[in-house]
């Protein structure tokens, strides 16, 4: 009687281990998730122009031979640029960054559908799709299990709000996943939100400075710039032209917000070695600037010289002068031709030629 209540106990006690196992197992397996993984979790002010990443990735799923997926995103503050497609898996080995999964689907694989377009207007896509992706592996490849990515897009920010912040959506517009016997794989669609600062309240820019490839001797060499107050208030901002490190000028220049202008800075060049020069110009921060990134140019570097002159002695004079004229209109290949003549180095000796020369007449060095 003993043996027998003893092995009634046994036995109710292992249904009860077994019957606790099984919800154990159920709770703790992962669902298959559909989502987006970014290069950047925010973007913040002075951002316009700035590229970044976002993968879509399938994670946790089993037995997965073929996908259907369409997405969209906010286009009001980013563009589209590229895009690539990660199938199979062992073409794309990981990270497929900003994943750091492999690519999806075992070899062979078939892509079905690979189009983007942000008017929305994909044949056959749902109505709000602007990016439609589907593939299948084909026999024999084995079913697919793990995570793994689908798509790599890569985006440029095209504008921020002027006032307040705002959020870029990417949202899965329909998923369908199936296994090697088409079925239909549940999965997860999560969406991705990054936050979108608005434009600094005071922000300067130094967009552009270009000048002259050489710069005469004793003559001034005006630097123009561009500079914008990306900003909301009106600025009064100080501009520093530097010739190597040595600050030659600085000039005020005033600005309305989001307002974009040019100012002319001079290089008066009597007193420096003839020889090539770097130039760079520097915009003073503002009050409340933070972004100082963009507040620095480095433009191309001047040659300085002693323009117009021919014969090399350091001046321009009157046999200058005849030279240039005496074989006007002579072109490279002519055995008349003086390269030291072509000023403007156009292969022919023309009137912009005599009219350098004569403009520089007198010029000497030092």
């Amino acid at each position: 009687m003993k043996k027998t209540v003893n092995a009634i106990l046994f036995f109710v006690v292992a249904t009860l281990a077994i019957s606790l196992l099984i919800p154990v197992e159920i709770c703790t397996a992962q669902a298959t998730v559909a989502r987006f993984i970014s290069d950047v979790s925010e973007l913040g002010p002075g951002s316009v122009g700035r590229q970044f990443k976002v993968a879509v990735v399938v994670e946790n799923v089993e037995n997965l031979y073929g996908f259907d997926i369409q997405l969209n995103w906010t286009t009001q503050w980013i563009r589209y640029v590229s895009h690539v497609v990660t199938v199979p898996a062992q073409q794309y080995p990981a990270p497929n960054p900003p994943s750091p999964y492999s690519g999806i689907l075992n070899a062979p694989a078939f892509k079905i559908k690979d189009e983007v377009d942000e008017l929305k207007n994909i044949p056959g896509a749902e109505p709000d799709a602007m990016a439609w992706f589907a593939a299948a592996s084909m026999v024999p490849a084995s079913p697919f299990n793990g995570n793994g990515t689908v798509v790599v897009f890569e985006f440029q920010v095209i504008d921020q709000p002027f006032w307040g912040n705002t959020t870029i959506v990417f949202h899965f517009v329909q998923v369908a996943l199936g296994d090697i016997y088409a079925h239909p794989i549940p999965v997860v669609w999560i969406d991705l939100e990054i936050p979108l600062y608005g434009r600094e309240q005071f922000n300067i820019i130094i967009e552009d400075v270009h000048h002259a490839a050489t710069a005469c001797y004793g003559h001034s060499l005006f630097i123009h710039v561009l500079v914008t107050n990306d900003g909301q208030y009106f600025q009064i901002v100080d501009i520093i032209t530097y010739v190597n490190d040595t600050a030659v000028n600085t000039t005020a220049i005033e600005l309305e917000s989001y307002e974009s202008n040019t100012t002319t800075c001079e290089w008066k060049t009597e007193g420096y070695e003839l020889g090539n020069y770097s130039i760079s110009v520097y915009a003073i921060p503002i009050p409340g600037e933070s972004n100082f990134t963009d507040n620095t140019f480095e433009a191309a570097p001047v040659t300085l010289k002693v323009i117009g002159d021919v014969d090399d002695d350091l001046d321009v004079d009157i046999f200058d002068v005849t030279q240039v004229t005496s074989i006007y209109g002579v072109k490279k290949g002519d055995p008349r031709y003086n390269e030291k003549c072509d000023f403007d180095q156009d292969s022919a000796i023309t009137i912009f030629d005599v009219v350098t020369c004569v403009a520089y007449y007198g010029t000497k060095y030092p």
